[in-house]
């Protein structure tokens, strides 16, 4: 479906210059999900523009690029955040492609998609099909045909290796996802740190659990930016999660956990490597770390809400007051 779909955007924007940029917009979480396509194209294209927006400020300030030859994919799991539709709408109105990505199929959202494309949600999910790595098939695919791929085949395959590897290492960490629980359940905050793809899956776990669903002060770090200001307030009660990449950023996230081993007490490490993740596919598997932590990092999660007593479904604000 994918495939069929990219192809019938490529034949349209063909003979009016082609496809030669790709944005990614949404807000929150979702806003997260999006980043390993961004990150993906940036490393493989050697001609799209890749961008990755949170989705009202391309309301207000949209890029200069976007158009006619513009594909512009939108994900909103409820198909109703009002920034994300809004987003698609001025993409249809500037002339560029417009996927939409929803949980929700009926929805706002799905009136300003050219495409609209489910994805499957939940602790029954196949992988293959989740929002996440809907969005990196897409790349990939439109990667694959405006100027080819080399690793294509190895992608598709590995789309399709996840539910095993996840599965595994969910097995592997169950008994530290319990400890982590019972060791983390009354910090005020929480640092989260990662490079690459697992940047966004630090993010996500930043803004979505510790801080919207926990209500634990929280601030997500790029491993590369930690020296240049972060690690001053390392200190041995001052607790980190640090996710280790699986691809070519690893020397990032192994630097500080040196630091952290030296100057730190409490954190705790998620290594895709170790847990199985190039089982997949040496040269592609760097681009599925953040779906691979973001699944074992829900059972923390849900160790976590457990023990404090908080589910993770609980809101002071959101959908609750006026904002």
């Amino acid at each position: 479906m994918i495939g069929e779909m990219i192809t019938k955007i490529v034949e349209k924007k063909n003979g009016i210059g082609g496809i030669q940029s790709v944005a990614f917009v949404a807000c929150g979480g979702s806003f997260s999900t999006l980043y390993p396509a961004k990150y993906f194209l940036d490393s493989e294209s050697k001609k799209l523009r890749a961008g990755h927006y949170t989705a009202n400020e391309f309301v207000h300030a949209t890029p200069s690029y976007i158009g006619k030859n513009s594909v512009v994919v939108t994900i909103s799991h409820k198909g109703n955040t009002p920034e994300t539709v809004e987003a698609a709408k001025k993409a249809q109105e500037l002339g560029a492609a417009s996927i939409a990505l929803t949980f929700e199929q009926d929805s706002p959202l799905s009136k300003y998609g050219d495409f609209v494309l489910p994805y499957e949600w939940g602790p029954d999910a196949d992988q293959k099909n989740s929002n996440v790595v809907t969005v990196m098939r897409i790349a990939a695919e439109i990667l694959h045909q405006v100027e080819g791929y080399a690793h294509y085949d190895e992608f598709c395959q590995a789309c399709g290796k996840l539910n095993a590897v996840t599965g595994k290492a969910k097995a592997a960490t169950a008994e530290n996802a319990k400890a982590f629980a019972r060791d983390y359940k009354d910090e005020k905050i929480i640092y989260t740190m990662g490079s690459g793809t697992g940047m966004s899956a630090a993010y996500s776990y930043a803004i979505c659990i510790l801080m919207e669903m926990q209500w634990i002060n929280s601030s997500a770090i790029h491993s590369g930016e930690y020296f240049h200001g972060p690690f001053e307030i390392t200190e041995p009660d001052v607790p980190f999660i640090l996710l280790k990449s699986s691809g070519r950023t690893r020397p990032l996230d192994l630097r500080a956990l040196k630091f952290l081993e030296k100057y730190g007490k409490k954190f705790i490490t998620l290594d895709a490597q170790e847990l199985g993740l190039p089982e997949i596919g040496k040269n592609v598997c760097e681009f599925f770390d953040h779906i691979f932590l973001t699944v074992i990092l829900r059972q923390y999660a849900e160790e976590l809400a457990s023990i404090r007593n908080h589910p993770l479904s609980e809101r002071r604000y959101m959908w609750k007051v006026e904002y």
